[in-house]
């Protein structure tokens, strides 16, 4: 499932269309379209069969009940409570594609709770997510990198591609490879 925020991100629906072309058409639900909003319920409705849920949108993070962080979507916030939940048995991978979606609270430098590791307590398997801003032009080259990369050896009769190696792809050394001009991307985990 791919979520995305035209209205907010001008370069979303580049990013939607990048995703769309990486992965099987049978397999992506799109929403944040006309034809499909992305509205928290939608969003909710799609949870127990996803398997991949990536997120191109604003989060907000809330350091005094991390469970009330959310991500902002069309008509409102979609609480880290709300999709805990939900049944999400299928819910190995999300990808935020949002800024800071990974980085804790100078208050709080110990504690590793942001909305990224609060989705892994909702049942996610894994996530990737940034501790920094990032522009809204380099989404689209992003996810069009992780998605190559993550279905690089997908066959449509498989059970999917293998999620496990998502850490690889936004590593370090592939986005300072695959994008030596992006600043800041590093710290993606």
């Amino acid at each position: 499932m791919a979520v995305i925020q035209p209205q907010t991100l001008p370069y979303a629906n580049q990013e939607s269309e990048n995703i769309a072309a990486r992965v099987p058409n049978d397999c992506l639900v799109k929403l944040g379209t006309p034809e499909a909003l992305a509205t928290v319920n939608e969003v909710i409705s799609h949870l127990l069969a996803t398997s991949i849920t990536h997120f191109a949108c604003h989060g907000e993070q809330n350091k005094h009940n991390p469970l009330d962080s959310s991500l902002i979507l069309e008509d409102g916030h979609l609480k880290v409570s709300q999709i805990m939940q939900q049944s999400t048995p299928n819910a190995l991978l999300a990808f935020f594609c949002a800024c800071e979606t990974a980085m804790g609270h100078e208050d709080l430098p110990d504690e590793a709770m942001h909305i990224g590791a609060t989705l892994q307590f909702a049942g996610f398997r894994g996530a990737v997510a940034t501790m920094l801003s990032i522009v809204d032009a380099d989404g689209p080259k992003i996810a069009d990198s992780f998605y190559e990369y993550l279905f690089k050896e997908y066959e449509t009769d498989s059970i999917g591609p293998d999620t496990t190696q998502a850490a690889r792809a936004p590593s370090l050394n592939y986005v300072r490879k695959t994008f030596p001009s992006l600043v800041g991307y590093p710290l993606f985990i």
